[in-house]
């Protein structure tokens, strides 16, 4: 079984021939049904098979010779059968052992022959992996090979994983000349935006001397992996379907036999053939298995013919249609000899192909003077000449020996030959990298190297030796690297220049190593290196790897036992379930903590049983991560819980755990789910929990991403060594199958189950709308929504208006500025209408006074209107720069349009949605905003169902108060590692450096993709950092312009949209800087469809032709004095730091009182000695304070004290650190904290004229002192202000 290669195909000449006449058919009956079973991995490199013989039980009885027609024992059945052709339609230079010399036409003739013998009773078989690998099949595009198939009439086909390495379509233009129904769709999934698969069927009936046959495909799960483009089709478990399909055909179909044609190699086969009953043969493929007298497996015969056209496999068997059993059976192989006689049939077809491109084939490269030869499992000398020819100018190569496909014998090395070797189309790259990633790939070929085998990963430039008796992954112990002999982890930090073909460069052990160069086509550098190095000779044979017996480590070697396990009754292990591994993983690592948490993809397989050693443990533990136990809060521990909750992980056990488990309900928002938590033999509620501390052990990968900040009270070594002790000491061992950790308390959950019937179909189907840019994983995100894209904002806010006004429940709205007339007014109509209408508005702390008088009038409009409407007291975010609407839960807005009266004369861009998940997700990112403004938690929605005809939309939010995946910077990046062409984005500001690194990153791993950026003018003159960026990105080859529209204005462009290869954008408020990526309250969505997307693309091409212009030296003169985000948000703060006479001048508060109470905050928190800008956060507080007493100095001083009041409490609750530039930034956030719990006393009064400030102010400060821990270390805020909403908030 070979790795596949993956490639562009050659210069396709199709020869226009009338093709051959079908034959008719006989009676038969062909039916679909549902798919059954789910998804299955396969691993990076599958073991090779070799090519054996497999003797049949000894069974006289059962093997005696079967004729045609019906015996006394029963009918006389022949199955004529071939596999793995790999398009060789040519015969062989020379006869291989038996005189075998395959070829295309004499196999047709074989066929014929048989035939013939029993036309009655014939079931003629083919196992896929018909094309790709012959010179011929290659450069006709396969033609050469389906129409001779096409004319030998078989009667069913599996498809084959090397099948489809030329793309999906292609295959299926090329496979309906088979003429034969193409199998497959049991356990395959077609996620092909064209349903290029749509051909293929689960099983077909076939009836022969009246017995009805059941021929039921399996397709191999590396058909998944041998597309071009990933991710086009999902291959389900083929036992599971094997189950299914069996009882389907037997109990509804009613068939006399089941056969299976299987392209899953020998081994899985037999597996099947145990475990699954009522399978009468299984016709196999995929392991080039010669099996020349067959097998039984229980009451299952296996047979399989080789490959290469080398052999075609002759079955007779007798079968009884009473009892419905198979009395006796024969196999043979036979030999594709000179002996037989070709058809003339196919040696017509094949004949104008082989005399168009005899020339090409039989073009002369170059000479060997000596065999050049291919041995299984050896590395040999054209393994060494093979890898050598690629290492060119770098310092090393590597490559697999499994990409060679054939050896050449002395003599002249044609086209021909070189393409029998090497008959891929992948291209040559150079990369750097460290050297931990050639170690990785040295180790992962070792698993296999035992007794005389070789490492088929082929490294040139190093030698290295190796302990087999060692774990993997630690087999190394030496490299020798340009004459230096060093240890593992010396080379390993190494920074190494490498050349390799471009499918190993996308290896997780290389992908992330950065691209210098492309060299072309790998062909075409072995061809060049043939011409320049011909005669070829005295090449070595040396394997540059020496075994040797040194252990570094006594703790490294493998077949020691550990100790015994015992388990219970379990499925096979997946993401959606807690196992047995899970459990005893988790168990292992908590030792004396509270808890414990890993990822559950830290098991690799399921839990052995019986006696284990170190090799076995290590398989289903592979990683060498460091144990740490570390001292985290109550609320780090709910955030990890929360997110492990949300929507992207719904129906999946993302994470394994020990000493914890907690109820949550699905019904309610993301990071508001978790309901109760219990450790140990306490429960605690969410407010209880934050209170707390615990101590938990985990592996240093999830410290250092989930639990940052958290103390580390002991590192405790290797998490391996930890799990080795654990079983150790409790051997033997029993580990129970439990439940989740966690239960879910919604009562109407919904359907989540990934294998459902309903839900596989709506994968399908965002899968195959979502153009490859959907990966499986990402599918619960998305729904399919109508959307359409609006490119100005008076167009945007025609619809806006148009969709409050069809509202008949309920309307939402975030808006970072609404002080627009019409729009207001459009509220205000619909709230008239008893139609309740909620707005949450950022509370524009950072800006200054005479802005501020804006938005308060603003205010009273909207509230005189009858219109709610709260500011948004997040602490922990910027500002809340999110534009959204939301309408009865069925339609929404997203835009980076602000209802402003400005927003006319900006460059914007804004969406409208209809039905779908992203519509409740809108109105979902709404209702916890509410909430946490001092509304009363909102019930939601039912949630919408997709709409038909609608394209694949999902919300993207950055939400500091919320830990999520799913935020603008992730799903930015992650579209940029998935881009094939392009990326074309408008921005109002780009100052985000991790943006533009990745930006840069994507472009020198692939030059060639086009990258374009376009800012705004006025933005981009006044920032070093900006300029600085923009250098960067030009430096390497991405194009920069300025906009600057037909009448010349500078600051129009307001947009923050980008799209991706023509059919996936991600628009909405997030600018590309800091704030927007990550610190303020933020909506994009991220959409995918060619027509949704082109209102983007059409402008920003006028955009880019029209109205821009590039970037001169002189406008890049303050690039040199950037030093970071920091500094332009201190050119940003400059704006709104304004003195407290201006102040005073626009709100009407004395300037004195305003002293007075920056000095009564100083005495609360105790510091005065801040610098300017650590003091202006405090200064603005007090402006805003002033804004809520507009010109009424008396209240002003109550306001200012009420304020206290809560500030006294909120600073008591936390002890200080000891670190004066800690503890001074963490005055600074209890005095945003406190205003922030002010700002949501001031949302309720203002919606509610009987709330009395006062009375709530004694309230809250009360439900603060009631819940909180003076002295802790645990923040209870957002916990004590979601009570009090409950409690006495907004309806």
């Amino acid at each position: 079984m070979n790795i596949s290669d993956i490639g562009k195909s050659m210069t396709s000449g199709k020869i226009e021939k009338k093709a051959a006449p079908k034959k008719k058919k006989e009676a038969e009956e062909t039916k679909d049904s549902v798919q059954l079973g789910t998804s299955m991995t396969t691993p990076d490199m599958p073991k090779m098979e070799d090519v054996k013989e497999t003797k049949a039980e000894a069974e006289p009885e059962e093997k005696k010779g079967a004729g045609s027609g019906k015996s006394k024992e029963g009918v006389n059945l022949k199955f004529i059968h071939m596999n793995d052709f790999h398009g060789y339609v040519e015969e062989l230079d020379k006869p291989e052992e038996q005189g075998i010399i395959g070829g295309i036409t004499r196999l047709a003739g074989q066929i014929k022959e048989l035939k013939s013998q029993n036309p009655d009773g014939t079931i003629t078989l083919d196992g896929g992996d018909v094309y790709d690998g012959g010179f011929y099949s290659k450069v006709t595009h396969g033609e050469i090979v389906s129409k001779p198939i096409g004319a030998m009439g078989f009667d069913a086909s599996v498809i084959g994983n090397h099948d489809v390495t030329w793309g999906l379509d292609d295959y299926a233009a090329i496979a309906k000349d088979m003429n034969t129904d193409i199998l497959g769709a049991a356990n395959i999934t077609d996620l092909s935006p064209g349903g290029d698969l749509k051909f293929l069927k689960p099983y077909k009936i076939v009836e022969r001397q009246g017995v009805k046959i059941g021929i039921l495909g399996l397709a191999s799960p590396m058909t998944s992996l041998s597309t071009p483009q990933k991710g086009l089709i999902e291959v389900g478990d083929p036992r599971q379907a094997a189950e299914g399909f069996v009882k389907k055909l037997r109990n509804e179909e009613h068939v006399d036999m089941v056969v299976i044609l299987s392209h899953l190699g020998h081994d899985e086969d037999a597996k099947i053939a145990e475990k699954v009953k009522g399978i009468d043969l299984i016709v196999g493929a995929h392991s080039h298995t010669a099996m020349h007298d067959g097998e039984k497996v229980g009451d299952t015969i296996i047979v399989q013919a080789g490959g290469e056209g080398k052999y075609v496999g002759d079955l007779n068997l007798v079968f009884d249609p009473s009892s419905k059993k198979v009395v006796s059976y024969k196999e043979h192989l036979v030999p594709i000899t000179a002996d037989i006689k070709p058809d003339p049939t196919v040696t017509k077809i094949i004949a104008p192909y082989i005399e168009k491109y005899e020339s090409v084939k039989n073009e002369v490269l170059g000479k060997t003077s000596e065999n050049l030869e291919l041995i299984s499992n050896k590395r040999t000398n054209l393994c060494n000449l093979f890898v050598d020819a690629q290492k060119k100018d770098s310092e090393l190569a590597v490559t697999s020996s499994f990409s060679i496909r054939k050896g050449i014998e002395k003599g002249d090395v044609t086209t021909g030959k070189l393409f029998q070797m090497y008959p891929f189309d992948n291209e040559l790259v150079q990369i750097k990298a460290k050297g931990a990633t050639v170690l990785k790939f040295l180790e992962g070929g070792l698993r296999f190297v035992e007794g005389d085998k070789d490492n088929y990963a082929l490294v040139s430039g190093l030698s290295y030796e190796f302990n087999p008796t060692l774990l993997e992954g630690n087999r190394i112990t030496s490299v020798t690297f340009k004459g230096k002999k060093m240890t593992p982890q010396e080379f390993a930090k190494k920074n190494i220049t490498m050349s390799m073909d471009n499918y190993t460069y996308g290896k997780s052990y290389f992908k992330e190593g950065k691209m210098l160069q492309k060299y072309g086509r790998v062909f075409d550098v072995l061809k060049d290196y043939i011409k320049e190095n011909s005669p070829l000779q005295n090449i070595s044979k040396e394997t540059y790897a020496k075994q040797v017996s040194e252990v570094p480590d006594p703790g490294l070697v493998a077949n020691v036992k550990i100790g015994t396990l015992s388990k219970d009754t379990e499925t096979a292990p997946s993401d959606t379930k807690f196992t047995c591994a899970s459990k005893f993983y988790s168990d292992a690592i908590r030792g004396d903590a509270d808890m414990s948490f890993g990822y559950s993809k830290s098991i690799r397989t399921r839990l052995p049983e019986g006696e284990i050693n170190r090799a076995t443990l290590k398989k289903m533990y592979p990683f060498d991560n460091e144990l740490v136990k570390v001292k985290a809060s109550g609320k780090q521990v709910l955030d990890f819980l929360e997110y492990l909750r949300g929507d992207r992980f719904l129906g999946k056990e993302q994470a394994l755990s020990s000493g914890i488990t907690y109820k949550y309900d699905t019904s309610k928002p993301e990071g508001k789910r978790i309901v109760s938590v219990t450790v140990g033999d306490k429960t605690y509620d969410r407010a209880e929990f934050t209170k707390g501390s615990f101590s938990i052990c985990m592996d240093s990968m999830l410290a250092d991403s989930k639990f940052k900040g958290a103390e580390t009270i002991e590192e405790k070594g290797s998490a391996f060594k930890a799990i080795e002790g654990y079983l150790k000491d409790n051997s033997p061992l029993h580990i129970p199958l439990l439940p989740s950790p966690g239960s879910d308390v919604n009562p109407n959950p919904g359907a989540i189950a990934t294998d459902s019937a309903k839900e596989l179909e709506r994968k399908k189907k965002i899968l195959q709308l979502g153009l490859g840019k959907i990966k499986p994983e990402e599918v619960g995100e998305f729904s399919l929504s109508k959307v359409n894209t609006f490119v100005n904002a008076p167009e945007f806010f025609a619809q806006e208006k148009a969709m409050i006004d069809r509202a008949k429940n309920a309307v939402g709205v975030t808006m970072y500025t609404l002080t627009r007339s019409d729009m207001i007014d459009a509220l205000t109509a619909k709230a008239g209408e008893k139609v309740a209408v909620r707005t949450v508005v950022d509370p524009h702390i950072h800006t200054t006074p005479d802005k501020m008088l804006e938005r308060m009038e603003a205010q009273k409009k909207l509230l005189e209107g009858g219109v709610k409407y709260v500011e948004d007291p997040g602490d922990h975010i910027f500002c809340n720069h999110s534009k959204t609407v939301n309408v009865d839960g069925k339609e929404a807005a997203v835009s980076k349009i602000n209802m402003a009266p400005y927003s006319d004369e900006y460059h914007d861009y804004g969406v409208t949605i209809e039905g779908g998940k992203a519509v409740n997700d809108v109105e979902n990112f709404f209702s916890s905003t509410w909430h946490m403004a001092g509304g009363k938690q909102l019930k939601a929605s039912p949630r919408n169902d997709d709409v038909d005809g609608g394209v694949p939309v999902k919300l993207v939010t950055t939400n500091p108060d919320v830990k999520s995946y799913n935020t603008p910077y992730n799903n930015i990046t992650r579209n940029f590692t998935e881009t094939a062409k392009s990326v074309k984005g408008q921005y109002f500001s780009l100052t985000s450096k991790p943006l533009v690194n990745r930006l840069i990153e994507m472009k020198e791993k692939d030059p060639e993709k086009s990258v374009k950026i376009m800012l705004n003018e006025g933005i981009f003159l006044e920032s070093a950092l900006a300029q600085q960026l923009a250098q960067q990105m030009m430096d390497k080859g991405i194009e920069v312009k300025l906009y600057k529209d037909a009448q010349g204005k500078l600051h129009t462009l307001h947009a923050a949209t980008t799209s991706f290869d023509g059919n996936e954008m991600t628009l909405g408020s997030a600018n590309t800087t800091f704030g927007g990526l990550f610190s303020n309250r933020e909506a994009d969505v991220n959409v995918v469809g060619v027509d949704t997307i082109k209102p983007f693309e059409s402008q920003f091409d006028v955009d880019w032709e029209s109205n821009s212009r590039d970037i001169t030296p002189e406008d890049l003169k303050l690039a040199s004095q950037a030093e970071g985000d920091d500094k332009e948000e201190a050119e940003v703060k400059a704006y709104y730091d304004v003195p407290f006479s201006e102040v005073s001048k626009h709100l009407g508060i004395e300037e004195k009182r305003l002293h007075g109470a920056l000095s009564k905050i100083y005495d609360i928190l105790g510091y005065s000695d801040f610098n300017d800008k650590k003091s202006l956060e405090i200064r603005l507080a007090v402006q805003k304070l002033a804004s809520y007493a507009y010109k009424d100095n008396k209240e002003f001083d109550k306001t200012v004290d009420r304020f206290c009041k809560i500030l006294t409490v909120e600073t008591a609750d936390m002890a200080n650190p000891e670190k004066e530039t800690t503890m001074v930034n963490k005055l600074i956030n209890d005095a945003r904290e406190a205003l922030g719990s002010y700002i949501v006393l001031n949302n309720i009064v203002i919606n509610d004229p009987k709330a009395n400030i006062d009375d709530l102010t004694d309230k809250f400060v009360a439900m603060f002192k009631e819940m909180s821990n003076p002295g802790g270390d645990v923040n209870i805020t957002m916990d004590v202000r979601s009570k009090f909403a409950d409690t006495y908030g907004i309806e």
